[in-house]
């Protein structure tokens, strides 16, 4: 049976889109949602909307037409009162007064109204996204109902959904063969030009797609793709080999140039020292990296709503900056130029960004983003989170970015063989 969703918004749910649509991704998934809004005139308190019902409750206590109702008539009624003008001036003098008293009222009757309805739904799951007074008396509610509270309704369609990844991580089909952004293409170009005149042979390790591989081909007289994904080599149109970097199937100094692009921030600590000793035993010249530089890791972490593991979105375990790269290859090879290639480095910061994440709930999430614990796909809905707490930290952190001075998000190493040791 499908989890019940409760969404508590405080508006009339007639143009709240971003409730709509999230409302929408969970009924179409066949959760039942309800949506719990506030009644304003013309609207109806039940409304059933693209698979989801709207619920609305008053915003106001109703004190002058409950005393007329209740009091007034039944007493008049009752002592058989006229209709002069003094009774109907008593009442309009009483009944102004309630109506101060219930615009007074109104903030206080918002919050136990939503709540008090918030508690007569039995849900599984309780979300809301703006404003965070709301967000808290949902989750208020959701923890005194021992149920849970969502804070990406992502997380929902996660837990309810079988969204496993039957293949590894570098196996997905949505990882190759997609279109290029400029980003990619102004470090491609950057890789490029970068590379060292008179080389005939050139070996790509971590190759991809060959997004790299494919360009060098017909340029050199020997040009090898290699990669462990069999998904990725599907697109490379050179020779290729199935293989690991920590075990480069060639012989000593058989290749004058390895090239390994956005490989190495990928390589677990275990694989990644063996990867280097191999890149040097088989380079006899030059070997030409790319990798993040100085890159924020903690931008990109993201959280398996399921197991609960904290991990980058990317699978990436290390940053570079230029003391990491004078030392990587040394002292067989000595580093001789590296530029900055890319887009802007990605920054924010590190205060914000804890807030964003532990207390709004907002993790990193890419379409390819697998658990890799207990194999979950992340990526549930192609409409990401927004909350009260994630649009304070990215506004802020946008005019905090806006005060650094920019650097480029990827740097090309070359290094060249030292003859003499």
């Amino acid at each position: 049976m499908r989890g019940k969703v409760l969404i508590v918004t405080k508006n009339t749910v007639v143009s709240d889109k971003r409730t709509l649509t999230e409302a929408g991704i969970l009924a179409n998934a066949g959760l039942e949602v309800v949506v719990l809004g506030l009644l304003s005139k013309g609207l109806l308190p039940y409304e059933m909307r693209a698979g989801f019902k709207i619920r609305r409750v008053p915003s106001m206590l109703g004190l002058a037409p409950a005393f007329r109702d209740r009091l007034w008539l039944p007493l008049c009624r009752l002592l058989r009162l006229p209709s002069i003008a003094i009774v109907k001036m008593l009442y309009s003098v009483i009944a102004k007064g309630l109506r101060w008293l219930d615009k007074m009222a109104k903030p206080v009757t918002v919050w136990v109204r939503l709540a008090k309805n918030a508690f007569r739904e039995d849900a599984a799951y309780y979300h809301a996204h703006f404003p965070l007074s709301v967000i808290f008396l949902t989750w208020i509610v959701a923890k005194i109902k021992g149920r849970r509270f969502i804070t990406d309704f992502n997380d929902v369609l996660i837990l309810e959904q079988c969204h496993y990844c039957s293949k590894g991580y570098y196996e997905q089909d949505t990882l190759w063969g997609t279109q290029l952004n400029e980003r990619e293409q102004a470090r491609i170009k950057g890789v490029l030009k970068l590379l060292p005149p008179k080389v005939k042979s050139i070996l790509d390790v971590g190759c991809g797609d060959g997004r790299i591989t494919n360009r060098l081909a017909g340029k050199y007289p020997r040009v090898v793709g290699l990669d462990i994904s069999e998904a990725a080599l599907q697109h490379v149109k050179t020779e290729k080999v199935k293989a690991s970097a920590e075990s480069l199937p060639f012989s000593d100094r058989s290749f004058d140039l390895i090239l390994a692009t956005e490989l190495l921030e990928h390589l677990p600590k275990a694989i990644y020292y063996k990867a280097i000793a191999e890149m040097k035993r088989v380079a006899k010249e030059w070997i030409v990296i790319s990798v993040p530089w100085k890159e924020q890791l903690s931008i990109a972490r993201a959280r398996c709503v399921r197991c609960g593991v904290i991990f980058h979105a990317n699978n990436h375990y290390r940053n570079f900056d230029s003391s990491s790269l004078r030392q990587m290859f040394c002292p067989e090879f000595r580093l001789i130029a590296f530029q900055q290639v890319g887009g802007e480095r990605a920054y924010y910061h590190p205060l914000l960004l804890w807030v964003k994440q532990r207390i709004g709930g907002i993790w990193a999430r890419t379409p390819d983003t697998v658990c890799p614990k207990c194999r979950a796909l992340l990526y549930a809905s192609v409409y990401p989170e927004n909350n009260a707490v994630s649009r304070f930290c990215n506004e802020t952190n946008n005019r905090l970015r806006k005060r650094r001075h920019p650097e480029k998000s990827h740097v090309v190493a070359v290094y060249r063989r030292v003859t003499e040791l």
